[in-house]
């Protein structure tokens, strides 16, 4: 009798890592596939994300007015940054920014290693109603343009 129960309770185990493993695989095989930065074509071009603003048209939007937000941690902030950029890290981002602009019309370039953390920086904003929130990708790429 106990065999039988052991027998039914390890069958049960087994059905349920197999429904499960099937689920991971199923949705494994959906999510969409990106390459590791090693395999990138030039260590020297970061991709910007679909929603970035040109090099050029950022840097020309700092210098029509628009307050420049590098959204980096402040360590990456102290290595290197943007003339005229106010480092507000993106998950203080929310809280800090209307104390230091409270005019919601104003445009806000911002930008970070790559574009992600600009691009959550940018939602985040969005959604307290800030107006203008551009995102602008990666320092490299803004750098590279401001020399």
């Amino acid at each position: 009798m106990l065999k039988r129960i052991f027998t039914k309770f390890s069958r049960h185990r087994l059905v349920c890592a197999a429904l499960a493993g099937g689920l991971v695989l199923s949705a494994c095989a959906q999510a969409p596939t990106v390459p590791p930065p090693s395999m990138a074509s030039s260590p020297a071009v970061v991709a910007q994300p679909i929603d970035a603003l040109s090099p050029q048209k950022s840097l020309a939007k700092v210098h029509a007015g628009a307050l420049l937000l590098d959204v980096r941690s402040p360590e990456e902030f102290a290595q290197g940054h943007l003339r005229d950029a106010v480092n507000v890290p993106h998950t203080q981002v929310s809280t800090v920014l209307p104390r230091l602009e409270p005019n919601k019309n104003r445009e806000i370039v911002l930008y970070c290693g790559s574009g992600r953390r600009a691009s959550l920086a940018q939602a985040e904003l969005q959604k307290q109603g800030y107006q203008q929130v551009l995102n602008a990708g990666s320092y490299s790429n803004l750098k590279a343009q401001e020399e």
